[in-house]
């Protein structure tokens, strides 16, 4: 369009009229030596408080107005401050957080006026001490500040204190840690997604819920720990005294704090007590506690007298446990969180929807297949290229592990009825058993054993049809009347079928048993997700009766091409979704009652 201006001279005209704007209203002061090639301005803002006027430099960032401006405390100012809450100590003081807001960009004047007014009410706050409360839900931010040793943890949040260990490994040229309950957890969890770590050292590591540690400066020294406990948590102080008493330094303490959303965890760090002391013109080196032999000291002398100003060495800790992925990926929770399942067939639709599962919170898998990947499944299934001629169960697994480690993953590379002919209760140790084979026989031979009452736990069959016109879901609780074989004719048609006689579009490649089911790998996805919330409604003891369910694919395609369908749902919608009770008129050999 005439007239109409690049991105580039939007940006330029939006830096414009915020430095006339910024001069007029502000007297701004524009600066040339920003390091980071935004635009800076110099402001003095006036405060309602003890101080009146504060420096600060208001930074544009070049596409400005479609981000938000940075505000900087000057040196002078910060150093009276430090610390108060959004204030960090990169001198940054927060104002707007960018997920949360967005900009007005046809009012650049505005996000301006915004953002100052926004830095004023946090100094004045800050300063009179009136926020406060704000440093609780910013712990990382000042608990990170200035540290360099970073570790990992997989030790969920608990309500008691609790022997933990440190994990340090190398991994090549990089040298990491993790807390862990034990040394096989760590070992198991990074063994899962890295291959080539070493294992430095394992030492006994101490965990701590703690309620509180008050208000930043956080403390850096034995003593001001010791203080702080003492006022915060007294009988962590206890726990802790009783740990250092036992086990020689260096010491670790991992610790989690309650937050309004989820907790906070950080450790330190005890070092081994060291420090000089001057004899006449000699220096002696001290490393126990006077008038006590190493070791033999009570431990408050070294926190609170003898090594009273040694530093402890504060930790950044990365949360890697499942709780901490999952509240991050969703909502917090996880319906099928504690959940076995077996997945019995582990081909295109069983694969993709182990990932599925793992989405919804299932932490304990077992994966049932006796095939191996070949290049001919790859473009349906979960695993790639680099998986082939793998056992697919084993496939999964690593797939699945690497990408979270926290999984318990089993692997049985068997057909399913070798698996019950040696031990016929096999599946009952699981809540939920996902049968994926696509072997009619087979199923019924499942839907037999669970009539007999052989296996106790609750079946769930799956199934497509051909180009995804449906696909279909059983689900059979050996409480509840009703089972698989109910829902196929004398013919073994089932009697929910949406394709008239789908077994007409079965493609065979060259060679025998090359026969397969023709349908695309985005329409899996359309299918399981449907059959992701029928899961959890069945998990959930929301069906009372043995269910069908079929979601219905793209029937405008099958209708435009005359592909012939039952004529119960020629006038259904496309991608719609039918839950059933095994219907009451079909008489089934296998239930042997008419139900």
């Amino acid at each position: 369009m005439a007239g109409q201006l690049s991105l580039k001279e939007f940006y330029e005209s939006a830096q414009k009229r915020a430095e006339v704007f910024l001069k007029e209203k502000y007297n701004a002061l524009p600066l040339d030596d920003n390091i980071s090639g935004d635009r800076a301005y110099k402001i003095i803002l006036e405060l309602d408080c003890h101080i009146k006027n504060v420096g600060i430099i208001l930074q544009l960032p070049f596409n400005f107005p479609d981000s938000i401006p940075k505000v900087l405390v000057e040196e002078e100012l910060f150093n009276k401050i430090y610390p108060i809450p959004h204030l960090n100590s990169e001198k940054v003081l927060c104002t707007f957080d960018e997920h949360e807001v967005i900009p007005n960009a046809d009012n650049p004047e505005g996000i301006i006026i915004e953002i100052l007014n926004r830095a004023r009410d946090n100094l004045q706050k800050g300063i009179k001490g009136s926020n406060r409360e704000d440093f609780i839900d910013e712990y990382s931010a000042y608990w990170d500040q200035d540290i360099q040793e970073v570790y990992y943890s997989i030790v969920p949040p608990a309500e008691k204190p609790e022997m933990i260990c440190i994990y340090k490994y190398y991994d090549g040229d990089c040298v990491g840690g993790i807390f862990a309950k034990s040394r096989l957890h760590a070992k198991n969890w990074l063994d899962k997604f890295r291959d080539n770590c070493i294992e430095d050292i394992t030492k006994t590591a101490l965990y701590l819920p703690l309620k509180g540690l008050g208000y930043p400066p956080f403390p850096k020294m034995n003593k001001e720990i010791y203080s702080t406990l003492k006022e915060n948590d007294p009988d962590s102080l206890k726990e802790l005294l009783k740990f250092l008493r036992n086990n020689d330094r260096p010491s670790y303490i991992l610790f989690s704090i309650p937050l309004q959303h989820g907790y906070f965890f950080g450790a330190w760090k005890h070092n081994k007590p060291y420090k000089e002391e001057s004899i006449g013109k000699r220096k002696k080196i001290i490393k126990h506690s006077k008038g006590f032999r190493p070791g033999k000291a009570p431990v408050e002398l070294e926190l609170i007298r003898d090594f009273a100003k040694n530093p402890v060495s504060l930790l950044h800790v990365i949360r890697a446990d499942k709780e901490r992925l999952f509240y991050r990926g969703g909502d917090g929770m996880s319906p099928l969180k504690d959940v076995k399942v077996s997945v019995i067939g582990c081909g295109s639709i069983g694969s993709n929807l182990t990932d599925k599962l793992v989405k919804m919170g299932v932490n304990h898998l077992c994966l049932i297949d006796h095939e191996k990947l070949s290049f001919d499944n790859i473009a349906r299934h979960l695993c790639g290229a680099s998986y082939v001629d793998r056992y697919k169960t084993k496939a999964i697994q690593d797939l699945l592990q690497k990408h979270y480690p926290h999984l318990k993953i089993s692997t049985l590379e068997k057909d399913i009825t070798e698996i019950l002919v040696e031990n016929q209760e096999f599946l009952n140790s699981f809540d939920l058993n996902i049968v994926a084979i696509g072997n009619i026989a087979i199923e019924f031979r499942l839907n037999r054993l669970i009539n007999e009452s052989i296996i106790k736990s609750p079946l769930l069959f799956i199934w497509v049809e051909p180009y995804l016109a449906a696909g279909h879901a059983v689900y059979i609780h050996p409480d509840n009347r009703g089972c698989l074989r109910c829902l196929f004719n004398e013919k073994l048609i089932f009697r929910e079928s949406v394709l008239k006689n789908p077994g007409q579009y079965t493609k065979r490649e060259a060679g025998c048993q090359t026969s397969f089911v023709p349908y695309g790998a985005l329409e899996i996805d359309g299918y399981l997700f449907e059959l992701s919330k029928f899961i959890i409604k069945a998990n959930s003891n929301r069906l009372t009766e043995n269910t069908v369910f079929t979601w219905l694919g793209d029937l405008r395609k099958f209708r435009k091409l005359n592909r012939p369908m039952e004529s119960k749902w020629i006038s259904k919608s496309s991608y719609s979704v039918y839950e059933t009770a095994i219907p009451d008129k079909y008489f089934c050999e296998d239930c042997r009652s008419e139900i």
